[in-house]
């Protein structure tokens, strides 16, 4: 997470309050979603999200986060029909996170800008 706020200021000239508050959000969606599940997501998950809001700053981890639920949803539903896995067996998120990180380190501003545009009437 320090590494990703130095990153951030030195090689993206983004300001280091657009870091913390991209650990804040990208830690504190899971941190809440702990607290609210009892424990239904592990801490890894938080400290993934943090450490992605460190390094790609609040809005584009908003992207990363938005991209994971799709992808892990969609993959539940698939591991769910075939018969894979039932209701209540855990599937790891910190995968879908790390995809999600992914596609919006590369293309997450693009992603932002045209979703913005797109909806902004």
């Amino acid at each position: 997470i320090v590494a990703g706020v130095l990153a951030n200021v030195a090689v993206s000239g983004r300001s280091w309050s657009e870091s913390l508050l991209g650990i804040l959000v990208g830690g504190g969606v899971f941190f809440l979603i702990i607290l609210a599940s009892g424990g239904g997501m592990g801490g890894g998950d938080m400290k993934l999200g943090a450490m992605l809001g460190a390094f790609l700053g609040w809005k584009v981890t908003v992207v990363a986060i938005f991209v994971a639920v799709v992808v892990g949803g969609i993959a539940a539903l698939g591991v769910l029909l075939t018969g894979r896995k039932g209701r209540k067996d855990p599937i790891p998120f910190g995968p879908f996170l790390a995809v999600g990180g992914a596609v919006a380190l590369f293309w997450g501003p693009s992603l932002l800008t045209w979703y913005l545009d797109a909806f902004s009437g």
